[in-house]
């Protein structure tokens, strides 16, 4: 069972880099209307079932070819939540599909690497990384049975994801790039 669901985290960490967007203004992230989508993932929870997502988004989602994958498009993101094969009963993993402007933020200072990565390495709670990172909360982008994931991205295209345990707050990875 933890095989399955580091897999699926790592999956999901591979997805919330690879999303595809485009480089905008460069405000502060999820200030819009447009953005609201973000804040879903905020409202739902893993272990909630697909009928109460359906609720919470206000329309059902579209089952994709696994049958045990959700998906929501809303606005210039969307949503999607796994859950137990053929068991729609409680979700396993939630996650926002986002568009990278959506996600920029002025303030997020990405710099040295691989600085970030000894500290990971040495054990780095959220707080910590975030301070490094410029004092900016991350975009909170996937929640999963023992992680939550958050992407820092700024408008010149610099991005840091990284996944954080639920049981002390301290990074177990992170994926970034400078620019």
């Amino acid at each position: 069972m933890k095989k399955i669901i580091l897999i699926i985290l790592a999956l999901l960490l591979i997805i919330c880099i690879a999303t595809v967007g485009c480089s905008g203004g460069g405000g502060d992230a999820a200030s819009s209307k447009d953005k609201a989508y973000l804040d879903l993932i905020n409202k739902i929870d893993v272990g909630d079932s697909l009928d109460r997502i359906n609720e919470i988004i206000g329309f059902e989602g579209e089952v994709l070819s696994d049958n045990a994958t959700y998906s929501w498009d809303i606005g210039n993101g969307g949503f999607s939540a796994v859950f137990k094969q053929d068991d729609t009963t409680e979700a396993i993993a939630v996650k926002v599909r986002y568009d990278n402007k959506d996600v920029e933020n002025r303030k997020v200072k990405i710099k040295d690497l691989d600085t970030l990565k000894q500290k990971v390495n040495d054990g780095i709670h959220y707080d910590d990384f975030k301070d490094y990172l410029g004092g900016v909360d991350g975009v909170l982008v996937d929640k999963g049975p023992v992680t939550k994931g958050y992407v820092w991205r700024n408008p010149n295209g610099a991005v840091v994801t990284a996944g954080f345990r639920l049981r002390d707050n301290m990074c177990n990875s992170f994926v970034g790039t400078e620019k």
